[in-house]
């Protein structure tokens, strides 16, 4: 459950990372280097509406592949289960999660991140302190994850 938990900190910590990187890259070049606050808690403020939508859609395949091969094979299992274009997207991604504890758990990093953000906290950087590492293997429309790293 351990790795479980760090991989969905790094998933997480990771989209946070990418959307504003990529927002504040665009708006201010130079925010690497002059760390603004003030930047941080607009572009917060410009997407709060959306963030969340965006978040979910970004992360659902990559937390859904961590439990399968492959992509394919998760949405098979998710035609089995009857989920459809009006399933709850709450019910999606505690499907992805795979489990109630590792949704919560998701959660609760998620709101870390935010109020992280929402403080005007941001460096570009993801903090692994653990140096624990998932590598996603893209081909085409097919993501899937190591092998080795599901046991857990």
């Amino acid at each position: 459950m351990e790795k479980k938990q760090q991989l969905l900190s790094d998933i997480v910590k990771g989209f946070f990372c990418g959307f504003l990187s990529g927002v504040l890259d665009r708006r201010q070049p130079s925010w690497r280097f002059e760390q603004n606050s003030k930047l941080v808690k607009q572009v917060i403020a410009d997407y709060f509406d959306c963030f969340a939508v965006y978040f979910c859609n970004v992360t659902f395949p990559i937390i859904l592949s961590s439990n399968f091969n492959n992509y394919e094979e998760a949405q098979l299992d998710m035609s089995r289960h009857h989920f459809s274009d009006e399933t709850p997207v709450k019910m999606l991604m505690r499907y992805a999660c795979q489990s109630k504890e590792l949704y919560a758990f998701m959660v609760e990093i998620y709101q870390k991140e935010m109020i992280k953000l929402l403080e005007g906290n941001f460096t570009g950087e993801i903090d692994n302190t653990d140096m624990y590492y998932q590598r996603a293997v893209l081909e085409g429309h097919q993501l899937g994850f190591n092998e080795e790293n599901k046991k857990s």
